[in-house]
């Protein structure tokens, strides 16, 4: 039989462990979108390289810079769960597919040019544990329950 109290406790840890990893994801999508008012140049660099230039200006840059930091916020404070960890889910599977060929040839091994440049880049396979965190979070949207804002979440 299932002590109740042993529930509580697990409830409560899970809360905890929650907002850890909503605070850690929040924090990261926040970096991701204040680099484009910082560094908004290199950014339309990497959108030509990676993202078949889909921001080709300072001002679309500026832009996006502004919707994803409202996101970020969101997502730090734990508005409108369903939907905000949904976007942070799927913002970083864009990247992660548009990033694949890094994904499968982390040390470099492959040299073929274009995609292949034969050069390692590791760091690039840490994309996926953080798309695994992304989707815990949003799977178990309803027991992030600690300092959880109430906007958009069933009272707010």
């Amino acid at each position: 039989m299932v002590d109740s109290s042993d529930s509580v406790a697990g409830g409560e840890k899970y809360a905890s462990s929650l907002l850890i990893l909503r605070l850690a994801l929040g924090g990261f999508l926040f970096l991701w979108a204040i680099e484009k008012f910082i560094i908004p140049g290199k950014v339309i660099k990497l959108s030509k390289k990676f993202f078949l230039g889909a921001l080709d200006n300072v001002g679309m840059t500026y832009a996006l810079g502004a919707v994803l930091t409202i996101m970020a916020v969101a997502f730090i404070i734990g508005a409108y769960k369903r939907w905000v960890y949904l976007y942070g889910f799927s913002i970083h599977a864009v990247t992660v597919t548009f990033t694949w060929f890094r994904i499968i040839d982390p040390y470099g091994l492959i040299e073929k040019g274009g995609l292949f440049r034969g050069m390692p880049e590791h760091l690039y396979l840490a994309s996926i544990p953080v798309l695994a965190a992304f989707w815990l979070l949003y799977v178990m949207r309803d027991s992030d329950t600690k300092w959880c804002s109430r906007i958009g979440n069933d009272g707010g």
